[in-house]
């Protein structure tokens, strides 16, 4: 039995929590870290640092490292004149920081509709349309066991309905 460890971020507006599963989907450790950046970057200054700090203190080898998995809001975010969504700013961070090691990023409601589909339908090839509704009504869809990201990542968002012109403005 190898010892791997699997890490995952979950950036949210308040908090980046970071835990480690082993191979076997055990949490070994989780630990909440304040997200000090969130309206300058999406958490993506202080999540790395976050990460290596967790790595460190839990005294995880680079060889017992697998792979990173980040869950973050799917908020479009303007950068040289045009506009990128957050998981995919996360990704190339996390690429360019830890070389060699398997990254995936996606909105939290993609992950949450994959996590949905794996516990109730296992390894059936199903198909699955997750609602969440929290910022916005989102919604995750799993074709055949394979998520359906799209182009940007929010293929299957609804989007955000206004009822009054009034309230707080959308992070998005």
């Amino acid at each position: 039995v190898t010892n791997e460890v699997y890490l995952v971020v979950d950036a949210g507006i308040v908090n980046i929590t970071i835990c480690a599963i082993n191979q076997f989907a055990q949490m070994l450790k989780e630990e909440v870290f304040p997200n000090e950046s969130w309206k300058q970057d999406g958490g993506i200054k202080h999540a790395i640092p976050h990460l290596k700090q967790f790595v460190e203190a839990n005294k995880f080898s680079a060889d017992q490292v697998k792979g990173i998995c980040i869950s973050t809001l799917n908020i479009e975010i303007k950068m040289q004149q045009r506009s990128i969504f957050l998981p995919f700013l996360y990704k190339a961070a996390f690429e360019k920081e830890f070389p060699g090691l398997i990254i995936r990023a996606a909105n939290e409601v993609l992950l949450s509709a994959l996590g949905e589909y794996q516990i109730t339908y296992k390894a059936t090839p199903r198909s699955l349309f997750y609602v969440s509704w929290g910022h916005a009504i989102n919604g995750g869809l799993v074709l055949n066991g394979k998520i359906v990201p799209g182009q940007n990542g929010i293929a299957s968002n609804l989007g955000h309905v206004a009822i009054k012109g009034v309230g707080t403005k959308c992070l998005c």
